[in-house]
């Protein structure tokens, strides 16, 4: 049995507060390296605007499902079936706000990532060509994406929605970008690791490497774009369960590559 789209919006609206909760500890300790850059005279000051950045998005994120979730739950509760026509019309300001915030945070996200790889590869163009231009194609598909919302009118099945459609090719091309980025600094980092392989013995240094390797890649973040993929090409409404609780999954990542980046 199908899950409601109202029940997935707020399962998913209640996974974002916890994920928020968790990337707050990351935020948290951001701040504290870039803190110490500062102090060590390497300031960095755009690393700070984008941390601050992604901070405000992702909390404007949050206050948004927030509105929403009482807007449809509470707004009108004389009227039947109220949540499922709330959460039916995609075109409304908040919905525009929400997926215009996502896209943005997506692209800043992208961005640092593509960044990352330039660094880690000790500023190797060439392999950040590709990742690049796939960076260039997900700035014209998220814009497709939020256009399309204009086009759905009240009453429409969302799922099968043109603006759900031409949602997919927008998570597609960011997946691409980031399954390229995460394979080539999952792969240094894990030749690094390999260096210095000597220094540690035991299972557990193997552990801690392989560890490094996911959480330093962003590689979370990755498997959850397929998850979103896949419910979105089976029209599965536990799309909107990912969709709404991918926010903190996109900022953390996103933190982590600001506070390796310029190391």
């Amino acid at each position: 049995m199908a899950l409601p789209v109202p029940k997935a919006e707020l399962i998913g609206t209640c996974m974002e507060m916890i994920g928020y909760g968790a990337y707050l500890i990351i935020f948290i300790e951001c701040v504290r390296v870039l803190y110490k850059k500062y102090q060590r005279g390497r300031s960095a000051g755009y690393l700070w605007i984008v941390a601050g950045t992604i901070f405000c998005l992702c909390t404007s994120h949050l206050i948004i499902d927030i509105v929403r979730i009482m807007a449809a739950f509470t707004g009108n509760m004389g009227t039947p079936n109220a949540p499922a026509a709330y959460y039916g019309d995609v075109n409304s300001p908040l919905d525009v706000a929400k997926t215009a915030v996502y896209c943005t945070v997506t692209l800043i996200s992208d961005a640092l990532i593509v960044y990352r790889l330039f660094l880690v590869w000790n500023r190797n163009y060439f392999i950040a060509v590709v990742p690049a231009l796939a960076f260039f194609a997900d700035i014209g598909t998220s814009t497709w994406f939020i256009v399309s919302l204009h086009q759905v009118l009240p009453g429409d099945n969302v799922l099968i929605a043109n603006v759900t459609v031409r949602a997919k090719y927008f998570y597609i091309v960011t997946l691409i970008l980031n399954v390229l980025c995460t394979f080539g600094i999952s792969y240094k980092i894990w030749m690094i690791q390999r260096g210095v392989s000597d220094y540690a013995v035991g299972s557990a240094s193997r552990m801690t490497r392989i560890i490094a390797v996911i959480v330093e890649s962003a590689a979370i973040y990755s498997a959850w774009l397929i998850a979103l993929i896949i419910t979105s090409v089976v029209g599965e409404s536990a799309l909107f369960i990912l969709l709404n609780s991918i926010s903190p999954v996109i900022v953390s990542a996103a933190d982590v590559h600001v506070r390796s980046s310029e190391n």
